[in-house]
């Protein structure tokens, strides 16, 4: 039988040509490269079943770039902050090529929680500050939080999310409701942020 050299050829340039980039909120573990840090196969991590699930932000197109290493640094803060903008454009811009800085959580304005690094990565979302009478580096020794920060505020189910996300890392690494704190409270160039957030009516969600 002889092959239609025109048909060959044609199937080709189909097969041969570049196929769009997809960007999804939930690519399968399988799609990750084996150096990512995103959700480690040794990270603990939540079921399907808890209150809030961690949903893992790993889009096809881009993969996290601001973040260093702890150099044997223990957790001992969780860090808050806010982002004036859709959470949407809060994740794309903190996995861009060129990103400066990024938070290990986002949690949405309506209580989705995703996670763009590892727990043991020391993503760069806050910088030097002055804690426990030393100057240093906290995003070597923290988590960070950011919030999407909405037109009306923060509403009640985002704030749940938060407070059980907080107290689930609290658990986690056994620290105590005041390792808790904005970033506002230990950089006094940062004096609000988070942004108009309800500070004292959210520590009291927080488990004693």
């Amino acid at each position: 039988m002889v092959p239609n050299w025109a048909d060959v050829r044609r199937l080709s340039q189909l097969l041969g040509a570049p196929r769009p980039a997809v960007l999804s909120m939930r690519e399968p573990a399988a799609a990750q490269p084996a150096q990512s840090p995103l959700l480690s196969t040794s990270a603990a991590r939540e079921p399907a079943s808890s209150a809030f699930p961690i949903a893992r932000y790993n889009p096809v197109t881009a993969q996290p770039v601001a973040f260093g290493e702890r150099s044997g640094s223990k957790i001992s803060l969780i860090v808050l902050h806010s982002a004036a903008s859709p959470t949407e454009t809060i994740l794309a811009a903190m996995t861009a090529v060129d990103a400066q800085s990024m938070s290990h959580y986002i949690v949405a304005a309506n209580g989705a929680i995703y996670q763009l690094v590892d727990d043991s990565c020391a993503a760069w979302h806050a910088g030097m500050a002055d804690w426990r009478d030393r100057r240093q580096n906290i995003n070597r020794v923290s988590l960070g939080i950011t919030l999407e920060q909405a037109a009306g505020g923060y509403p009640a189910n985002q704030l749940a999310a938060l407070a059980w996300l907080a107290d689930t890392l609290r658990a986690r690494y056994q620290l105590p409701a005041n390792a808790v704190m904005r970033w506002s409270d230990l950089n006094s160039d940062s004096a609000n942020d988070p942004a108009s957030f309800p500070w004292e009516a959210f520590r009291k969600r927080l488990k004693a």
